[in-house]
């Protein structure tokens, strides 16, 4: 018992002294004793020594807290930071209520917990939005107008999470990708290009959501909701257009071509210091566009033309991400299978190998893909990208067998890379970033070392 009670003392002392370097709060210092008594109410007994070593080493403030009633904030506060459940809970107030530490009943503090309290508010309403187009719906077109109706250009927007003043989160969509969760705005007769988005944009978009990005609005009588708007909901040719950025080689920095095939600067990783801001800025400083497009790229950050967004872009939703990166993995295939190097898909042989390679997955796996569906668009779709990269055997069997032996164990690592990184981006899952990014270095050098 006397070990114990050293023990116990010499970790009491520990967080008192980190407490002071650290200007902990005495709620938190109070929340760390807590932990260590919970995790000792094993044993009444040690319980017992536990709870007058803290009266003795912390007498004065600390003891003030803990020998009167904690109100339902406090406690509310603990139960997070301890993060115990209700058993637990209820051993804990059990053992410390003989001590004259009062803790309110654990359905009190639950209600609490679950209740949306007035001094959370204002309240931050985090929502993502994009837009789309989809073209060669003869079905639709209508040959008395002069609009083009064969094209639609869809706006909508998702909603996200809420969020206290307090950094509390109080709702968040479970599935923010479900096609059930998005929310049409506008549907647009049009096709999708610079000229319509950026009149659509101008017209209907960017003065709304300014507005609401800077004002919010009121819910209630007095309860003001701040909006945070993230515009991720893109393909790359709509990302292209919104930034002002269509013929630049990466969306979310200003590295050039050369420069992404740097090993050293591959290594060193690139900044993401594409900002939408930094767009309008510098295409508003010259005003004589052949003045601007006589700059040099790097000078102009690869921007091609004026952005018609206010709102940053950040064009690497997971859909998108598996559809792009499907497309270029299966353009790699053509290239292997003919032995060509070259990107151009102009020529006969690459041609015929794209034909020969779908026809061959077609057949072993029932997959059709870089083929027109029955609504005008690919079979290329997010459901088959996933099938492709989800270790589907008859897919990688097909793969294996079109390509040459030396680059066969090449291609099965960049698969099981992408297929990691893949998954990763599309789960909510907190994950360690370092990791992450070492794995993406890694199959980044594999692409530029063994398939230049």
């Amino acid at each position: 018992m006397q070990q114990q009670r050293s023990r116990l003392s010499n970790v009491l002392e520990s967080i008192k002294a980190l407490s002071i370097v650290e200007n902990t709060s005495e709620i938190k210092i109070a929340a760390l004793a807590l932990q260590l008594l919970s995790n000792q109410t094993k044993q009444r007994e040690i319980a017992k020594v536990s709870k007058s070593v803290v009266y003795n080493k912390f007498s004065g403030q600390f003891g003030k807290i803990l020998k009167k009633e904690l109100d339902v904030t406090k406690t509310v506060f603990l139960v997070d930071l301890l993060e115990i459940g209700r058993r637990k809970y209820t051993q804990l107030r059990h053992h410390l209520l003989s001590s004259d530490i009062r803790f309110p009943a654990y359905y009190r503090a639950y209600v609490y917990a679950t209740a949306t309290p007035a001094q959370d508010f204002p309240l931050q309403f985090q929502i993502a939005d994009g837009l789309d187009g989809s073209g060669s719906h003869t079905v639709y077109n209508q040959s008395n107008t002069n609009t083009d109706t064969k094209s639609f250009i869809l706006f909508c927007f998702r909603a996200v999470k809420i969020i206290s003043n307090i950094g509390r989160e109080l709702w968040k969509n479970n599935t923010p990708n479900s096609p059930f969760a998005q929310r049409p705005i506008f549907l647009l007769a049009a096709k999708e290009n610079e000229a319509n988005i950026k009149r659509f944009m101008d017209d209907l978009i960017n003065t709304d959501t300014d507005l609401m990005r800077s004002e919010g609005f009121t819910l209630g009588p007095d309860q003001q909701v701040r909006v945070d708007i993230v515009r991720s909901m893109l393909d790359g040719k709509m990302a292209g257009i919104l930034s002002g950025a269509s013929g630049a080689s990466c969306q979310l920095c200003t590295a050039t071509h050369k420069e992404l095939s740097d090993r050293e600067l591959i290594i060193q990783g690139f900044p993401i210091n594409r900002h939408i801001t930094d767009a309008i800025q510098l295409f508003g400083e010259i005003e004589d566009s052949h003045s601007f497009f006589s700059l040099p790229s790097n000078q102009r950050c690869n921007i091609t033309h004026e952005p018609t967004s206010t709102i940053n872009i950040l064009p690497a939703s997971p859909l998108h991400s598996y559809t792009r990166i499907f497309r270029w993995f299966n353009l790699l295939i053509y290239h292997l299978n003919c032995g060509k190097r070259t990107w151009s898909p102009t020529s006969l042989a690459i041609k015929n190998s794209m034909i020969f390679v779908r026809n061959l997955i077609e057949e072993k796996t029932g997959m059709r893909i870089d083929q027109p569906n029955a609504s005008g668009g690919t079979s290329s779709t997010g459901s088959v990208a996933r099938r492709a990269f989800s270790c589907d055997s008859k897919y990688i069997e097909c793969v294996w067998s079109v390509v040459e032996t030396e680059h066969k164990e090449t291609l099965s690592k960049l698969h099981t890379h992408l297929s990691a990184i893949l998954r990763i981006i599309n789960s909510d899952r907190i994950i360690n970033t370092e990791v992450f990014g070492d794995l993406c270095t890694d199959t980044y050098l594999l692409i530029v070392d063994s398939l230049p």
